[in-house]
């Protein structure tokens, strides 16, 4: 049986590899980023590729939505998305932490 993933930061680095292989496998993938490229990986008729900010509730939710209705069911989360922080810890702020 073939598997559905949804995978966040699909667009770049392991998450666009995780896509890949995904669809290699014989699965489909929800694959979530903030800008979807134009690349044949995302036109591939077992990816539905879905324009998603993680820090936005309201994105998430409608991503979820699309690909349930799209595929029925998730049985992968890879939770791939982020971002990395650099710079002397005592001069992060409060917030710079939180939104990391």
């Amino acid at each position: 049986m073939d598997k559905v993933w949804f995978i966040t930061g699909a667009s770049r680095g392991f998450g666009h590899a995780f896509t890949e292989e995904a669809v290699c496998r014989g699965d489909q993938v929800i694959a979530a980023m903030r800008h979807v490229p134009a690349e044949a990986i995302f036109q591939h008729p077992s990816v539905l590729a879905v324009t998603m900010d993680v820090t936005r509730t309201d994105e998430i939710e409608a991503a979820v939505r699309q690909g349930l209705a799209r595929f029925g069911r998730i049985d992968v989360l890879v939770n791939n998305a982020g971002f990395g922080l650099s710079g002397a810890f005592k001069e992060t702020t409060d917030a710079d932490l939180r939104n990391l």
